[in-house]
């Protein structure tokens, strides 16, 4: 087996309760005995931190075709893949509680829109500041523009980028 190419085709976020999870999606050119194909191939990590892939599944591969693959999938990604948890803000600690009502307060007096809204309420591509993958209404997202600006929404973004300070939370709002 030779691997010819290996392109990342998607990357994602996936949410399971209060853990987030991220995926990668790749597409693999390959050799077999003069025969050439390709593979798309998923990888992420489970509840217990152990990576998961798709090619598992796949019966048309030996176990070292399997190896071999996931190995080379996982040096051309080159960094491990990452687990998030997220905290509700009752679990948060008495700074981390101040640094997200500072925020709130500063998000909810100015005129700051989450990426993916403009300032007439319309909603356009970028929806990367989502954590939850919950579509919102193509029209008037309001509920989405609501969303962004309560506490929870602040203390999954303090979680996710594991902030400590106001500063450098303000940097990812």
């Amino acid at each position: 087996m030779k691997i010819i190419e290996i392109k990342e085709i998607n990357k994602r976020i996936n949410t399971n309760g209060n853990a987030s999870f991220e995926v990668v999606e790749f597409r693999v050119d390959y050799t077999i005995d003069e025969l050439s194909g390709y593979e798309y191939i998923t990888i992420e990590l489970n509840e217990n931190n152990e990576l998961v892939s798709n090619i598992d599944d796949n019966s048309i591969f030996s176990d070292e075709q399997k190896e071999v693959i996931l190995k080379a999938v996982m040096n051309f990604h080159g960094k491990p893949l990452v687990r998030y948890t997220l905290l509700p803000f009752l679990k948060l600690n008495q700074r981390q509680k101040n640094i997200v009502n500072k925020v709130y307060e500063m998000l909810k007096n100015s005129e700051v829109y989450p990426s993916g809204m403009t300032k007439a309420n319309k909603f356009y591509a970028d929806n990367s500041h989502l954590i939850s993958c919950r579509a919102p209404s193509r029209a008037f997202p309001y509920s989405e523009l609501n969303a962004c600006r309560t506490k929870k929404y602040v203390a999954k973004v303090l979680q996710y980028y594991n902030c400590k300070s106001v500063k450098t939370l303000l940097k990812h709002i």
